[in-house]
């Protein structure tokens, strides 16, 4: 070919006479730069072949869109030359040769050699601009053409030609109110009687109207009111083929709902017409279902209970929707009901006489097929290998089977992510492409292949809320799980320096942050190149200016860190001027919060790192001015900041740290003690209540080079924490080979232990490692290709699984087995050797493991916990990458995500539904709980501790020997049965405490304890003490018992401490003596809510309500000189898409650090 092919969907257009098959008119792009260093400027070119391509096609037509033979269709029949060809063209001698006002109909009947004609529609050639479409439809050519007339608002025009020759304006009833404007209509499937046209005429883009026209196509009619098109403008209508006149089509029942904004749930209903439009009628149900039993609403009732059909709109199939050329044949996938359900939810229905009668059925394998190799004709003989009709009963897979579904990307699949509380999934490839799968992969479609799309973002907070980002401002969104999508213009191209494309609000899903660049094109010098941020409060429509040159915006708000709902932080620069990709420390990153949405601005530090918002804290990593030292400031309303106190030892300073999560009352922080390269390791500090003192609470944990550590909290109870610590600190510095230990805590970080190794492994073998220094010892998050897995599951409580060995210390990967924990991880026992990677489905009724060490065709499952294996084959050998599930982990639907090893560059994806292994639903019985499918369960049960957090807590999980599914059955909730006397396990070291190697909190070595606090806050004590080395876990609810952090105590100043001597005297002092010395201790007290005391110098006041617990965009604070993980390092990768380690945050600082970017959590 002269060039490559054009971005359009026919580059090909043919010639309908069969005398003339060779005649091909082919579209490609031409590319060139006028300047050396000059961007390419793109246009299309045509060529032509009378001979198919077997001579040098000769150059049609330069700045073209689209040409076609004008015989191009056996429908559309005319006297006019039978070489005359139409172009849709753009006028070379204007001065934007692209624009729409040089768009032109041009014709030629001898391919533009000599004869170049404007077809000017009869209206003259200055009025004849503005050619945006033109296609044949039947015996219809319809061109679309912008009204480019003086005092018109744009409108679309359409002109219609029956013979090529003769053209006539398409006229529009007046009452219809419908306008045509670009990208609003579309042109439906037609017969020879009329042409049909679908208006957008509703605020929302899915709802039209359908116009039938005359015969000649020019006086158009109303035929059906609210038709359902989809957001690129596929409309649900089809005629059926070879019989004339009828047609199926959807409307949105209620379409004034949708259209007044109460809600965006679409109700379609389907119709039939016999009469090419002029009349339609709801579809005749069958009576009865395919079991022969009554359909659930009254088939008789055609207006409330008929038969309605996906169409065009949700296309499953190639080709036609319904119909083929088998006379009065139909088929569809639908419902009987008042309106139509969803895809998975629906049957499949046939009709044999054109769409009167409908019955359930389907077409399957008859069993037999032809011996392979064998050639025999089948024409005259006997044909056993066609499909056979099947009642739909029959198309059930049967009980106890799996059923899979293989479906092959062109290019390898990235980030990929399921909408929360959802079937859809969104994946992006190596090739940018974005697709999106609505039934757990079994199908899948391209959004938008005829767009560039950079990547998509999941709201952080709506479930049903995602966005697509292009290199300009357009975008798309979706507010319906990715039912529609829409476009909407953002203030400025998407930003390409680090910072969230989009920041979301916690508590209204229609407060946005958009940062862009600005002054950043390819054309320009990049001088002033920066990111800008914008905030809308109507989810896009409008933007209004926030800051320029910020590294990043955010809402102060946050679900659960409940203060301004107008805030805003920005990390922004101080002198803004220069390229903003340039800046180093030499222009500090200041702290600026902004108020009324950023109305009102106070700057809250002069140079920060970054900040993140944990829990009820609001974490900032600001540089101490000066110096390259770094400062911890904790706040708990956004406003007034404490600095977090450290042992002396492990003052952050320059060093690296990372914020790992605070979900019980606290923060945790990994402070990098070695910091080279293989041997990085650091010590895991834990804070007190209000995050601003941080002691010990393990020692050597293992991190990576990149900063993430080898921490993480398991799902659904709280203070079970699992960490790998570096045995050998001292050696590893010169050997750089970390020798691996696995700790596990069951109280918080107060304590920590080893992983009880299983007596025997899963051949009932003893393990050689035998004696007080074997344990079980599991790879940890630092390890991992996918992000989103997690040891437990948020739908099964108590459950772990987890690669590792039994040994003095952790082995290679490739050289452990897999492991399982019932219990919280008390005990463990190996359930498959090798290692594997798993994925919990159906709250634990299911679990299914795939071979992570090579290639292969096939899963593992276990429907009882472990006990029992079962092996699946699906047939094709993977090297595989991921096995997800939806993210709450209640679906017997699996995605498989790997690459053959012959072809490493595409991937495939194995959809697994296990759906079919029982029909039995679980049964849950509270008051008869001997006779339900549940038990009840305990982390205490096996524990030598009966209570955890000072309460003895029970959970109901499916009993591990059931046989049957839980599905969306409704469990209760934790059961907090007793409130404990506190042990030992309640406790933890205070600051600047460690323990020694008998496990008692000493105070470590060359530090102070803190001053005790004696400002006697909780009114109910009339007692303060003096500190111990020890504090009370803060998520701990024990009372009474032992009280390890009280030490002697004293009687709390204040009227409780004085007898009947002082009440006397009292009496006497003059009533404004007595206020104010009761203000004194209110202000002594620290009773003013909010403050975060300290007790010697540091106090804080006016910091108003007390904010409690939150949680907002994952911000990952890191250094230049730390290579961060190829995941991470890829352009434009979602920040949004996976699960990865809840509350996961990570700061670090160097030398010449260079800090924070942050990213969206779920």
């Amino acid at each position: 070919m002269p060039l490559a092919p054009a971005y359009t969907p026919t580059p090909l257009a043919f010639h309908a006479d069969s005398q003339k098959s060779g005649y091909i008119l082919y579209q490609g792009t031409k590319c060139e730069r006028h300047t050396i260093f000059g961007p390419k400027i793109c246009h299309d070119e045509t060529f032509f072949t009378k001979s198919a391509f077997s001579d040098e096609p000769g150059l049609l037509l330069r700045q073209t869109s689209k040409c076609i033979f004008a015989h191009s269709s056996k429908e559309f029949l005319h006297q006019e030359h039978s070489d005359l060809i139409f172009c849709l063209a753009f006028d070379a001698s204007s001065d934007d040769s692209q624009s729409i006002d040089s768009s032109r109909l041009l014709a030629s009947q001898d391919f533009f050699k000599e004869d170049r004609r404007v077809i000017d529609f009869g209206i003259g050639t200055r009025l004849s601009r503005g050619v945006v479409a033109m296609g044949v439809v039947s015996k219809f050519l319809v061109v679309a053409m912008r009204d480019l007339a003086d005092g018109s608002a744009g409108e679309m025009m359409l002109y219609v030609t029956v013979d090529a020759k003769h053209w006539a304006k398409a006229h529009f009833p007046h009452a219809s109110n419908s306008r045509l404007h670009e990208n609003s209509y579309t042109i439906v499937e037609s017969t020879t009687h009329s042409l049909g046209i679908d208006v957008q005429s509703h605020q929302s883009r899915e709802i039209g109207t359908l116009f039938v026209s005359n015969s000649n196509g020019t006086y158009f009619v109303e035929s059906l009111k609210d038709t359902h098109r989809s957001n690129m403008g596929y409309v649900d209508f089809e005629d059926l083929v070879n019989i004339e006149g009828v047609g199926l089509a959807n409307y949105v029942s209620n379409a004034r709902e949708v259209d007044g904004g109460s809600t965006s749930f679409l109700k379609l209903k389907s119709v039939i017409t016999y009469d090419d439009g002029s009349s339609w009628a709801p579809i005749p149900a069958p009576k009865r279902d395919m079991h022969d039993k009554p359909y659930s609403c009254d088939a008789n009732d055609v207006e409330k209970c008929s038969l309605h059909l996906h169409s065009v709109s949700n296309l499953h199939n190639l080709g036609r929707v319904f119909s083929s050329t088998a006379p009065g044949f139909v088929m569809g996938v639908g419902s009987v009901s008042d309106y139509l359900f969803e895809y998975e939810k629906s049957d499949t229905y046939l009709s044999k006489d054109a769409g009167r009668t409908w019955k359930q059925k389907y077409e399957g394998s008859s069993g037999y097929r032809l011996i392979p190799g064998n050639t025999c004709k089948k024409e005259g003989g006997v044909v056993k290998d066609e499909p056979v009709t099947k009642p739909c009963d029959k198309a059930q897979p049967e009980e106890g089977s799996v059923v899979h579904q293989k479906f092959k990307f062109p290019a390898f699949v990235g980030p990929h992510a399921y909408f929360k509380k959802s079937k859809t999934v969104l994946a992006q490839l190596s090739d940018s492409s974005i697709w999106q799968s609505s039934n757990e992969g079994y199908t899948w479609k391209q959004l938008f292949p005829d767009k560039p799309l950079l990547t998509f973002y999941m709201h952080t907070y709506a479930d049903d809320r995602a966005y697509l980002f292009t290199p300009t401002k357009e975008y798309y969104y979706t507010t319906d799980g990715g039912r529609s999508w829409h476009t909407l213009q953002g203030p400025l191209p998407p930003n390409r320096q680090d910072a969230s494309l989009l920041a979301f609000h916690p508590v209204n899903s229609d407060y946005l942050i958009w940062s862009g660049d600005a002054g950043c094109e390819s054309n320009s010098d990049q001088t002033n190149c920066r990111v800008e941020s914008y905030y809308s409060l109507d989810h896009g429509r409008n933007w209004h200016f926030i800051e320029k040159y910020v590294k990043q915006c955010a809402f102060l708000r946050d679900t659960r860190f409940k203060v301004d709902d107008r805030g805003i932080l920005c990390e922004s620069y101080r002198d803004k001027r220069g390229n903003q990709h340039d800046f180093g420390f030499a222009n500090p990153l200041e702290l600026i919060y902004g108020s009324d949405f950023y109305k009102k601005k106070e700057k809250l530090f002069d140079q920060i790192v970054g900040f993140a918002t944990f829990s009820e804290f609001l974490l900032v990593a600001e540089l101490t001015p000066g110096s390259n030292a770094l400062d911890l400031q904790v706040s708990l309303n956004g406003k007034d900041f404490a600095r977090g106190l450290f042992p002396p030892d492990m003052r952050l300073d320059n060093r690296a740290y990372t914020i790992l999560e605070s979900t019980t009352d606290a923060v945790f922080l990994h402070v990098t003690m070695s910091n080279e390269p293989h041997a990085e390791w650091g010590n895991l500090l834990k804070s007190n209540s209000n995050g601003t003192y941080y002691g010990l609470s393990l020692a050597h944990v293992n991190r990576n080079g990149p900063g993430y550590v080898d921490y993480e909290k398991m799902i659904g109870i709280n203070g079970v924490i699992l960490v790998n610590v570096v045995s050998n600190p001292d050696e590893v510095r010169h050997t750089k080979v970390k020798k691996l230990q696995t700790r596990i805590s069951h109280n918080d970080g107060g304590s920590w232990q080893r992983l009880n190794p299983p007596l025997k492994d899963s051949t009932g073998a003893k393990y050689p490692c035998q004696g007080t220094k074997c344990s079980l010892h599991i790879h940890g998050y630092t390890e991992r290709t996918d992000p989103r897995t997690t040891f437990s599951s948020p739908s099964v409580v108590g459950l772990m699984l987890a690669v590792g060995n039994v040994g003095e210390t952790l082995a290679p990967y490739r050289e452990s087995d897999t492991f399982l924990t019932r219990d919280a991880g008390l005990t463990w026992e190996e359930v498959h050797k090798d290692a594997h990677m798993w994925e919990f489905g159906d709250s634990g009724s299911i679990l299914v493991i795939v071979n992570d060490e090579e290639p292969t065709d096939h899963v593992q499952y276990t429907t009882d916990e472990g006990l029992h294996w079962k092996e699946y084959n699906f047939g094709t050998r993977l090297r595989v990458v991921s096995l997800t599930t939806v993210p709450e982990d209640n679906s017997r639907k699996f995605m498989l995500v790997g690459f053959e090893p012959r072809e490493r560059t595409k991937s495939v994806v194995i959809h697994l539904d296990f759906s079919a292994l029982t029909h039995t639903q679980c049964k849950l019985d509270i008051q008869n709980s001997a006779h339900d499918d549940f038990e009840l369960w305990s982390p205490s049960e096996v524990r030598d501790e009966q209570c955890l957090f000072g309460t003895r807590t029970f959970y109901y999980r499916r009993r591990r020997e059931a046989n049957c599914f839980v599905g969306q059955l409704d469990k209760p909730p934790a059961d907090i049965r007793e409130t404990c006397t506190c042990t030992e396990a309640d406790f933890e070291c205070e600051y600047n405490h460690i323990r020694n190697d008998k496990g008692e909190c000493v105070l470590a070595s060359g530090a102070l304890p803190l001053r005790s606090d004696d400002s006697c806050q909780d009114e109910d004590e009339d007692y303060w003490y003096e500190r111990t080395a020890y504090r009370k876990i803060p998520k701990s609810q024990c009372s009474g018992g032992l009280r390890l952090d009280r030490g002697q105590p004293h009687v709390c100043p204040g009227f409780r401490a004085h007898g009947a001597m002082f009440w006397w005297t009292l009496f006497f002092v003059p009533f404004g003596f007595t206020a104010l010395v009761a203000f004194w201790y209110y202000r002594r007290g620290g009773y003013q809510r909010g403050t975060i005391r300290l007790p010697d110098t540091y106090a804080f006041s006016d910091s108003g309500p007390l904010a409690t617990l939150a949680s907002i965009p994952w911000f990952i604070v890191g250094i230049a000189g730390i290579a961060w993980s190829y995941i991470e390092s890829l352009p434009f990768f979602p920040r949004t898409v996976f699960r990865s380690r809840r509350g996961y945050r990570h700061v670090a600082v160097d030398e010449d650090a260079q800090v924070l970017r942050f990213e969206d959590d779920d």
